[in-house]
């Protein structure tokens, strides 16, 4: 088993799901006091030259999707420490329905993330 590291498996995710624009969904408090990790994450999808729409959660899942962009082609998940696990899957539900691919460091897959960094990590 190989430990793969998370720049690495964004790049994974971006490439393989060729995708020129990715939604980075986290919620507020989060993105406020954490500023680095969103910055970061964006960082490593630039340097791929794929744009990034930052989106808070809002009050309800509706509420998130609707700033969900029109030209975004794929969703990474940052934690969603607040929402209940009913919330979250109900979130990643919606976006799967839009056929958009997704992305997630924390686990979700379960959930219904496409993707899960912590699948990757020991495969």
């Amino acid at each position: 088993a190989t430990n793969r590291d998370l720049p690495s498996e964004i790049v994974r995710f971006a490439t393989s799901t060729q995708a020129s624009k990715i939604a980075i969904i986290g919620e507020q408090p989060l993105i406020e006091a954490l500023p680095f990790t969103a910055t970061w994450i964006s960082e490593q999808f630039s340097r791929l030259g794929i744009a990034i729409q930052l989106i808070a959660t809002g009050e309800t899942v509706n509420e998130t999707l609707s700033e969900l962009a029109p030209d975004v082609d794929a969703v990474f998940y940052l934690p969603l420490f607040q929402a209940s696990l009913q919330d979250q899957r109900d979130l990643i539900e919606a976006v799967n329905k839009r056929s958009l691919p997704s992305f997630t460091a924390a686990g979700y897959r379960g959930a219904g993330a496409t993707a899960s960094w912590s699948n990757y990590t020991n495969c």
